[in-house]
């Protein structure tokens, strides 16, 4: 039986990262074990470590929980109750930035009395924009291989998006 977990979670991701731009392009890969569980307890915690008490992390997790139990999904706190530990991480880069300049046309004068006016480069006009590249991305993991010492990936899944 095929679920739904694979697209929804995608879209959460894409759904975060497009919270901020009006045009973006957008790469999306999910990869998953055909046998993952479709149930159990999941401990959602961040990927770095550092960043488990961030603010940013603490207004993702919710979101990341809704989607999960959405899907059937239980949500722990305890990591020695663990059915499956969803590691989540984000980042944003430096950014590309860019400059355009473009021709600003305009009137300039009449060749002589009953002649066309004369239209010519009158000014230039600078514009800079930045494009951002913006990333999030989860696995699942058994947390019982986790434990074992050989972490053992069920679902992985990379949003990338670019505006």
């Amino acid at each position: 039986m095929f679920s739904r977990l694979p697209s929804i979670l995608a879209l959460f991701m894409l759904l975060s990262l497009s919270a901020c731009t009006n045009y973006i392009k957008v790469n999306s890969t999910f990869f998953y074990q055909e046998d993952f569980p479709r149930e159990g307890a999941v401990l959602i915690i961040a990927a770095d470590p550092k960043i488990n008490n961030s603010l940013e992390f603490a207004h993702y997790k919710p979101m990341m929980a809704r989607k999960l139990m959405e899907q059937g999904y239980g949500i722990t706190e305890d990591k020695d109750k663990a059915d499956i530990v969803a590691l989540f991480t984000f980042g944003i880069d430096g950014g590309n930035t860019q400059v355009k300049s473009q021709p600003i046309y305009g009137y300039t004068h009449y060749y002589g009395r009953y002649s066309m006016p004369h239209y010519s480069v009158v000014g230039m006009s600078t514009t800079q924009t930045t494009e951002y590249t913006r990333a999030v991305a989860m696995d699942l993991v058994d947390a019982q291989s986790i434990r074992d010492g050989e972490p053992k990936k069920l679902y992985e899944a990379i949003v990338k998006s670019r505006g």
